[in-house]
């Protein structure tokens, strides 16, 4: 769903890369320098490589960033919502989430370091990224729904493994007429 949503929308909403005059090579001749405020607008692109020219047109916004922060965002919540109160220890899951969170920026941080994108595509494609797990998380997962779950602490669940899930045999009992009617106390 979201590459779809971002292919779609960089097509129309797409603005040129930081590397596009690179790929590019427009045949322009600025030597002169007389006027050196000039909006070039009539070019033609030198570059060998026709795809690579047609990708450095299409910036806004950054669908590597957008698909490592939904990635990252739906790990964070299902982790939080699964295993919330059942570790042992509380640091472990929140320095956890916080390890994903930062190999989903720091994905989206090297879509600028290595000039693929502006930094506000960047933090555009973030902010759609962590939206749209909200969405999968909340409506298409359901993971925070409260219907039929039962939601148990670590010493809960300790006791409950440590129960032993067989019964013992029973043994036919023979009552006489005289007990019959009287209650049975244990």
């Amino acid at each position: 769903m979201n590459k779809l949503v971002v292919r779609i929308f960089i097509f129309y909403v797409g603005r040129l890369r930081p590397h596009f005059l690179a790929v590019c090579q427009p045949n322009v001749n600025l030597t002169s320098c007389q006027n050196s405020e000039i909006f070039i607008d009539a070019y033609k692109c030198l570059g060998p490589i026709p795809f690579l020219v047609q990708e450095a047109r299409l910036s806004f916004w950054s669908g590597h960033s957008s698909q490592s922060m939904v990635s990252s965002t739906f790990a964070v919540l299902y982790l939080q919502c699964r295993l919330h109160g059942l570790l042992p220890n509380q640091v472990l899951l929140p320095v956890l989430q916080m390890s994903i969170m930062g190999v989903g920026m720091f994905i989206s941080y090297s879509r600028i370091y290595d000039n693929m994108h502006h930094w506000s595509d960047v933090l555009a494609g973030m902010a759609v990224g962590v939206f749209v797990a909200i969405l999968i998380t909340v409506y298409v997962a359901k993971l925070f729904s409260t219907r039929n779950r039962e939601v148990i602490s670590y010493e809960e669940l300790k006791n409950l493994i440590s129960i032993p899930s067989y019964s013992a045999p029973s043994l036919p009992v023979k009552i006489s007429k005289q007990f019959q009617d009287q209650p049975l106390h244990i």
